[in-house]
């Protein structure tokens, strides 16, 4: 995959990141507080699925550059500064959507999203930009999967209210939020928007490595 194309996709979600942080969620960057809203934990659930699938596309896009060799390790420092940008991206993604508060609901659409994502770019090999409709379609089938679980879940909830709920397994959300906190996303953004710059003129954050080889 291109890597100077998923600086810029990196750059958008990083941007929607850190305006959640700063402006629309205030409640997002205060470790003592979380939305409850329904709404807002179903607009949620949507973004969830979009940046879930895009945090594969980041790490696979750096395993594949870095680990693998697609690109050659002879201009490495080209590459070297985004490769970590979009892994830590990737990661910090992966923990803050499904890993820091796990329940039934978001392990499962996530192990859907990542067989949907296997199968795309593993098995079929799709290359995601001669293929349009490749964020298309597994984000549908996901979000079709998410509403046949809710409608399940909230049925079952009204048969039976004394059944389960679908709480967390665990939850580090306050300790999470304390690390990748607003300044450190800032500090993030500030990264990604600068390696994207330079790769536009055919830099690097990390060019200058190149005069000790």
């Amino acid at each position: 995959m291109n890597n100077y194309y998923m600086m810029i996709f990196a750059f958008i979600v990083q941007s929607v990141i850190l305006s959640g942080y700063l402006f629309w969620a205030p409640k997002v960057r205060n470790p003592e507080n979380s939305y409850d809203c329904w709404l807002v934990r179903g607009l949620r659930g949507i973004f969830f699925i979009v940046i879930c699938y895009l945090s594969f596309i980041f790490i696979d896009t750096s395993i594949e550059i870095l680990f693998l060799g697609v690109y050659g390790y002879g201009n490495i420092t080209l590459y070297l500064a985004s490769c970590v940008l979009l892994l830590v991206l990737g990661v910090e993604i992966i923990i803050g959507v499904v890993w820091i508060s796990p329940n039934i609901k978001s392990l499962s659409t996530f192990i859907v999203m990542l067989i949907l994502f296997i199968y795309q770019f593993e098995i079929e090999r799709v290359v995601f930009f001669e293929d349009y409709d490749v964020m298309i379609r597994p984000m549908l089938y996901a979000s079709i999967f998410v509403i046949i679980f809710t409608l399940i879940y909230e049925i079952y909830r009204k048969l039976k209210p004394e059944g389960f709920e679908d709480k967390p397994f665990w939850s580090f959300e306050k300790q999470f939020k304390q690390v990748f906190n607003w300044k450190l996303n800032l500090i993030l953004w500030g990264l990604i928007s600068a390696e994207m710059i330079l790769m536009i003129e055919g830099y690097s954050l990390l060019f200058w490595l190149s005069f000790f080889f």
